[in-house]
């Protein structure tokens, strides 16, 4: 996990860890104005697994940052486009318990990327997302 937050570090996204955005109700969040990024997050006291499935969520959502401005996309675009694809490997590899919850959470508009996220969370290892993240938005 260090690896990749050094590589996210060195591609300009701002790391945080525990600050003051964190209030308790979510584990971290990957937030940008333009092209200014901030990767936010907040393991409180001790890391544990959920801080680096985390990190490999917030990633992502770097990653369909990056995607979406290069093919000039709204931001709430996945990156596998085609929803009936990325509905079937929803189906395959997350639980119908955290679908609902990922739809309990989150606005409408948002349920594609978040699925994508924790779909990326889940399947793919740290070295896989640093490649992915390499290739989308340091690769110009």
């Amino acid at each position: 996990t260090y690896e990749l937050l050094e590589t996210i570090e060195e591609a300009g996204i701002k790391v945080t860890i525990n600050s003051s955005r964190c209030d308790g109700t979510f584990h971290g969040s990957y937030a940008y104005r333009g092209m200014a990024r901030t990767m936010n997050l907040c393991p409180g006291d001790t890391v544990d697994d959920v801080d680096h499935e985390t990190v490999r969520h917030e990633t992502w959502h770097a990653i369909q940052h990056c995607i979406n401005m290069m093919r000039g996309t709204p931001v709430n675009t996945p990156v596998v486009e085609d929803t009936n694809e990325l509905a079937a490997v929803v189906n395959q590899e997350l639980s119908s318990d955290l679908v609902s919850k990922i739809k309990a959470s989150y606005p409408v508009d948002h349920w594609l990327i978040e699925f994508e996220a924790y779909l990326a969370e889940r399947t793919l290892t740290n070295a896989d997302l640093q490649k992915h993240f390499v290739d989308a938005c340091t690769s110009y």
